[in-house]
């Protein structure tokens, strides 16, 4: 179902931020607002700001804001939805479903009828693993032969499809499903006048998003080969009958190209043929680059430890699941995107690589390493012995010395590095390359006191002098930026601009250029609007009447101040009530966004200059009608003078007697009004 939207209007009247913030992170009550640590990113000095006030929370740190609802979203992963049943069972608010009038209904329709043919899909696979003779002949005796007992299949929901051109196809159509659905549920593959099932006689792995939905499949390919050809004691580990003769199961690599995947059924080999896995292609609800393998059922088990082992591929996950460790993803057969980094970062603050012992291993976790710790990450990494993958090792020493293993091997990512670099024959220039990629990694890193600890550490491993280390480091530094010091260097520069606490009016941040002054007075104007927009005034109208109305003929040079104001300016007409929450309210993330960092500040006046030192401030609420009148007229008076400037320019050029008598006229008028707007604020201008 899709929520009512008098549900969300409830959910946003009566959920505190504060409180729902506090089950997750602990706060700490400093002036108006509640501070901790980012949720989002790694930091260690607090930046993390909730505004029970003005109902958000806003990092300065990494940027991250918005309303209660986009925090659970956040922090939990979950889709919009989600968010808004959490809260309102936490609440109590009864959830009811909108009308068939929403905007938002046929995008969400669109996605739970996806979802349920996936699911449908899900449950037909499951049912051939489990009940038809042909997976009995193939895919049973390949999950023994992997060691994955029935108990993590089922968990897993693992399935099998049958090896024919339209074994689902046929399925799906004599459930009343049409063939457009198929084919954007990625199931069904259409081809000219071909139309024909997209996995075939496969071991199928749902995919499922963070809150547990089926939104893909991977197909594994099996392989058998007759008894006849000769395989090692290690290789032979179960019999299938088939009509024409018996076979063992063995792994993809020892297949012999001539025998049929799922029968057993001699075939003439191709070049090419089968690949080992087959997966979904992208859907709407299935963009592979941003969901994790496994999510769905580690994620509690990764809040727990603080950590999350990430691994490669589908077999590994149910490999850690068998040795009792839960806390496992894959990225699945993608290279590590920032869209699963960010996913992980809203569970645990450490990560520990695990990849196969062979060198596409070690290569996936050296590109891995530097995406992480970009992010604030805190990064280890298990080699594994030559040859093995976690599921292979985990086979062949059991469960406990698995265990044992992943426990005591994980190495920090320069130990990692440095090991593998100095295990391999180099020359000098080699060896200076490498010491140079592994600064390079520390160079990504946000914590300070981290990089310089690291670079000691690096120094003793290569025996090379810290000057040298330290002298390449700030080189690299400064040639790429990373990630971190660019968000670092924009939120000092946005703060500049806007983290100004009212005070006294009349000494708002003045700058030597006019329209650098303008653009300030306009995010201060903003900040009054949507702060204090639903304050009455004296003769009992609200404030943002009057500043939309004062306001009413003035074109903002903000771009961020012009969409919010338009958007403002909407809602009026529209009857609404303008302030914060009529923005947070928008369908736009970009308004919510901008609106939040239009009025969100990195200080508050603290209560002990009240309390401690006897020191008291303005409160600018009790003075808001007069604060913007002043700030309104400061605005046009600028906005005058700018015009000024620009007549001046223009009288400077060559003229006709006319055009100059002309202009002469529009500076006077100019003038007049640039005198009577500093009268008003109490001013006196040059003439």
């Amino acid at each position: 179902m899709i929520v009512s939207q008098e549900t969300v209007q409830a959910v946003q009247r009566v959920a505190c931020i504060e409180e729902v913030v506090a089950d997750f992170v602990p706060l700490k009550k400093k002036g108006q607002n509640f501070w901790a640590c980012c949720p989002f990113h790694h930091e260690h000095t607090p930046s993390f700001s909730v505004s029970p006030t003005k109902g958000f929370y806003k990092c300065f740190g990494c940027d991250a804001s918005g309303d209660v609802i986009n925090f659970v979203q956040q922090i939990e992963g979950s889709t919009f939805v989600e968010a808004i049943t959490y809260l309102a069972q936490r609440y109590g608010i009864p959830v009811t479903s909108a009308s068939d009038g929403s905007p938002d209904l046929q995008d969400y329709r669109a996605k739970e009828s996806l979802y349920i043919l996936l699911n449908l899909a899900k449950n037909y696979y499951i049912d051939l693993l489990w009940h038809h003779p042909e997976a009995a002949k193939v895919a049973l005796p390949y999950l023994a032969q992997r060691a994955i007992p029935s108990a993590i299949a089922k968990k897993f929901e693992l399935g099998y499809s049958l090896d024919k051109w339209d074994g689902f196809y046929s399925f799906a159509i004599a459930k009343g499903v049409v063939l457009e659905q198929l084919i954007a549920a990625g199931l069904v593959v259409q081809n000219g006048a071909k139309i024909y099932d997209r996995f075939r006689g496969r071991l199928m792995f749902p995919i499922h998003n963070s809150s547990g939905q089926v939104v893909a499949f991977g197909a594994r390919h099996m392989a058998i080969r007759p008894l006849s050809q000769p395989i090692c004691d290690e290789q032979f580990l179960g019999k299938v009958q088939s009509s024409t003769d018996t076979y063992s199961v063995v792994c993809e690599e020892h297949r012999p190209q001539n025998y049929h995947v799922a029968i057993g059924l001699p075939k003439k080999p191709t070049a090419g043929d089968s690949p080992k896995y087959v997966n979904s292609s992208e859907t709407l609800v299935y963009q592979k680059g941003s969901l994790l393998y496994g999510l769905s059922f580690a994620k509690q088990a990764i809040k727990q430890a603080n950590n999350c082992y990430l691994v490669e591929g589908y077999t590994d996950v149910l490999a850690f699941h068998r040795a009792g460790v839960e806390a496992v993803v894959a990225s699945a057969g993608t290279a590590l995107t920032e869209n699963q980094i960010d996913l992980l970062r809203r569970f645990a603050t450490k990560v520990t690589l695990v990849f196969d012992g062979d060198q596409a291993g070690i290569g996936a976790a050296l590109r891995g390493i530097d995406k992480l710790l970009a992010k604030g990450l805190e990064v280890k990494v298990i080699s594994l012995p030559v040859g093995e993958d976690p599921d292979s090792y985990l086979g062949k020493v059991g469960a406990d010395a698995f265990n044992h293993y992943i426990s005591c091997v994980a190495q920090d990512f320069i130990t990692f590095k440095a090991g593998f670099y100095q295990s391999t024959q180099q020359s000098p220039a080699e060896q200076a390359k490498a010491i140079r990629e592994i600064v390079q990694s520390i160079v990504a890193i946000p914590d300070e006191i981290e990089r310089t600890l690291l670079l000691k550490k690096c120094s003793k491993l290569f025996a090379i002098e810290e000057e040298v280390l330290f002298t390449t480091y700030h080189a690299l530094r400064h040639q790429t930026a990373p990630v971190w010091q660019q968000k670092k260097t924009f939120t000092k520069q946005h703060s500049r601009q806007k983290s100004n606490p009212y005070v006294d009016p009349k000494n708002l941040p003045l700058t030597g250029k006019l329209a650098a002054s303008i653009e300030a007075y306009e995010r201060e104007i903003m900040r009054i609007l949507l702060t204090y927009g639903a304050t009455k005034l004296d003769e009992g109208r609200p404030l943002y009447e009057y500043i939309l109305l004062e306001l009413a003929d003035v074109a903002f040079r903000s771009t961020d101040c012009s969409l919010v104001f338009e958007y403002c300016k909407e809602a009026f007409q529209k009857g609404s009530v303008v302030d914060i929450q009529c923005c947070l309210d928008s369908t736009a993330e970009r308004i919510r966004k901008l609106a939040i960092n239009l009025t969100a500040f990195p200080h508050d006046i603290s209560q002990a200059w009240v309390k401690k030192y006897g020191i008291y401030t303005i409160e600018e609420a009790q003075h808001v009608q007069k604060m913007s009148l002043e700030v309104i007229l400061r605005l046009k008076i600028r906005l005058v003078q700018e015009l000024i400037e620009e007549n001046r320019a223009a009288l400077k050029q060559e003229l006709t007697e006319e055009e100059e008598e002309q202009l002469l006229k529009v500076h006077q008028v100019l003038k007049d009004s640039e005198r009577s707007i500093a009268k008003q604020l109490g001013t006196v201008v040059a003439q």
